[in-house]
Parts: C-alpha cells; structure tokens; sequence
C-alpha cells in the first residue's frame, strides 16, 4: 500500500535567520507519523563531514521500523523514515544528521551562530584573542587605558552552547593573547603607556573564577600564547625571544633568543613551534627572511623547519606537520597557507593568496581554518578553498570537535563543521 505523508509546515528566512523545522513522516499502513522536528538523525561527528551516514539515523520513534524509505519530493531525503528539508533543516542540514548546533540551515550550508553580539572595545588583529575548553568558549576585549587604574581590558566567557557571558577579570591593561586548560585560564596584558609597559604581564585566573594571578612579567604586545600540562609558552617580538613559564608561576625560562620578530606559537608534547616573521630594512620594508622553528620542551639548539618565507605569523600543529600563514612581503610576493613535515623539508602551499593575507589559522583532523578575509578552509592536503563565513572577519580561531569559533569586530561566534 502507498504510504500516506504528513508535511508539517515551516518558514525560512534568509541567511542567518531562524527556520522552522519540516518534515514528511512516511511509514507503513497504519505506522504514526515522525516528529515534526526535521526527523531523527545522529549528531554531527568529528567536523561533520561523515553526518550524512544514514546508517546511524534514528531515534526512539522510528526503532523497530521496517518500512522501506520513503520517496522524498525534490529539496527532501530520506532521513530514516522521514523526509528532510535539507536545505532548510538546522537539524539534518545538507545531509541527514548534520546539525547547525544553534545556527540556521540556508541553501544546504550551516550558518554561523552569535553566541555574543556586542563588544565591549575590541581592537583588530593580536589584540585579541580566543579560546575554547569543552563547555565553554573564552575571548579577551581591549581597552587602552593611559594607566592601569582607567585600563578597562576584560577576560570572559560564555557557554558554547550560548547563555550569558560570564566576566572572569575586568581592569586588565590590554589582554591580548589567551590559551585555556582543565583548570584555568591564561592570557597576556600587553601593558599600560604610562607606565611605559613595564606592568606587561602573563596572566592566569581559575576556570571557575576568582582572582588573576600574574604567573610572569610578559612581553609587549605579545602576539602568540600556548599552554601544555606543565607550561605556559609564549613569543616576545621586542625582545626577539620565546619564553616560558611554569603553570603555576615562577621564574621564566628563555627557549629561544636573537630570533628575526618571533610571532605565532604552538606545543605538542614534544616541541615548541614559532614562526620568526623577518627581518626589516631602516623603512620598516620587510625581507623575505621569516623562519618557522621549534625547539625542544626542555630548550636546547632551535631546529629551522622552513626558511625564506614572505613574513610568516599563525602557526598550527598536528602530529605529521607544521602548518602557518605568511602574510606576504609586499604586492609582488602575496601570503599564503603553507605546512611542512614535522621534521622539516619543503614546505607545500596549501592555497596560496591572491590579494590578501591569512592571519590567524587553525587545524583539525582534516582541514586548515584561516582568516580574517572570511572564514576560510582548505583540506590538510590541499586543493580548493571553501569559504564558510563570507562576512567574518576573523582575529582570532578556535576549534573542537564540532564547531569552528573566532571573534572579530562584530561579536563572538561559532558555525558546525
């Protein structure tokens, strides 16, 4: 017998806006309709990509069903015994299963998420920063203050899921940087002019809250921070040094000097990475002399992974490579994404830049996030870029196992993989 459908109603609106489940519950003769709720469907896995395996759709509704799938209308698919809207389904969008995590469903794509529309005082590029622990995601706001008692800098958080932002610190002279753990959170104060930046710190605060503790005088404007389970690591272009400090404090530790403007910083549990943006002539003209290095945890002789590069900054690390973004020397010699063996050897343009420069990156399992033109992604191997978020503009990135994150002008944000 041909089975009878139920089409619930829904709106869409445009890109970002909210959409209404819709769904076609199909089952055998006398069978119940499914939830009007876009149907059932695992959650998204890993960045996504595999969420459309209809094998692991499903929910307590539809166990024991042995209907056939149902013959879905053009713009649906058969998501177990339902008929999605695909293109339109924050829950099964695209594919049966891939949820948009709080975002809209437009045109088969997941749409980014606000999880935070208003700013206090951001400033643009490192000077500000973002960070992400499994429930909750952290970003620091700048204000320049003329001294530390009108520094007005902030250090928050709010729930991945969104809620309310919660204030970790307030009065802080211009917190850039920022790196999270199991049970705390970390950043730098890039200082106050008055005092000719000699208050610039690194800084540490409980998870859960309570009073900042400097761990350790830090570097002005310090672009980059790391965090592993002993040490916080950090760069200082001024001094031309990499540092590091114990998590609780205490006397730093020079990993690195004499180094041409050290910029982006990254840790696996064997090495400390860092990209040396170059040297530059008594115009501020700069060579195509930068380096990406790594060190050992416990210091020693740098290792030089990949020279000559057009002025490189953001760093990543996965266990097989290093991966980075040169901003690019000039017009005539444009950035790019780059990686390069974790040994060091040639290094490979992922996607080369036309007519900006990627700034801050980002690396998962399969795939490279870069800004600020954009929210940009390209596979670990390379090929054609996607661009994910037209209108960001990302400072700074962040990722779990579900979502992309970054901040910029505009508020904080996230978009499902």
């Amino acid at each position: 017998m041909r089975c009878a459908r139920s089409i619930t109603r829904f709106r869409s609106l445009v890109l970002g806006a909210a959409v209404s489940a819709a769904s076609v519950a199909c089952g055998s003769a006398g069978g119940s309709a499914g939830p009007a709720d876009g149907g059932p469907g695992g959650p998204a896995t890993g960045d996504g990509s595999t969420a459309g395996d209809n094998s692991t759709a499903g929910d307590a509704s539809t166990a024991g069903d042995s209907s056939a799938a149902p013959a879905c209308d053009a713009g649906f698919s058969a998501c177990g015994s339902q008929c999605a809207p695909v293109e339109i389904d924050p829950k099964n969008c695209g594919a049966c299963g891939h949820d948009c995590l709080g975002g809209a469903c437009y045109g088969s794509a997941c749409q980014p998420a606000t999880l935070v529309s208003t700013l206090f005082d951001p400033g643009g590029g490192q000077n500000f920063a973002i960070a992400v622990s499994a429930t909750s995601v952290y970003w620091t706001e700048v204000f320049s203050g003329g001294n530390a008692a009108t520094a007005s800098g902030r250090v928050l958080s709010v729930p991945i899921a969104g809620g309310s932002p919660t204030t970790f610190a307030t009065g802080q002279a211009s917190p850039g940087p920022i790196a999270v753990d199991a049970t705390s959170v970390y950043w730098i104060n890039a200082g106050t002019a008055n005092s000719s930046y000699t208050d610039a710190t690194v800084m540490k605060i409980p998870i859960g809250g309570g009073s900042p503790t400097a761990l350790a005088p830090g570097p002005v404007n310090g672009p980059s921070l790391a965090v592993d389970a002993t040490s916080v690591y950090w760069t200082d272009p001024g001094h031309g040094s990499v540092m590091k400090v114990s998590v609780g404090g205490g006397a730093p530790v020079t990993l690195a000097s004499s180094q041409p403007w050290p910029t982006g910083i990254a840790v696996d549990a064997a090495s400390v990475y860092w990209t040396n943006g170059g040297t530059t002539d008594s115009n501020g003209t700069r060579h195509q002399d930068g380096t990406v290095m790594k060190v050992a945890l416990g210091g020693g002789a740098p290792v030089t992974l990949a020279s000559s590069q057009p002025w490189p900054i953001g760093i990543a690390v996965d266990t097989a490579s290093v991966y980075w973004a040169n901003n690019g020397v000039g017009l005539l010699t444009p950035g790019g994404v780059m990686k390069v063996a974790l040994g060091g050897g040639s290094p490979t343009t992922l996607y080369p830049a036309v007519s900006w420069s990627p700034g801050s990156i980002a690396v998962d399992a399969r795939s490279v996030y870069w800004g600020p033109v954009g929210l940009n992604r390209v596979a670990l191997g390379g090929g054609s870029a996607t661009l994910l978020a037209p209108a960001a503009s990302p400072a700074s990135i962040a990722l779990d196992a579900k979502s992309v994150y970054w901040v910029d002008r505009g508020g904080v944000y996230k978009l499902a993989k």
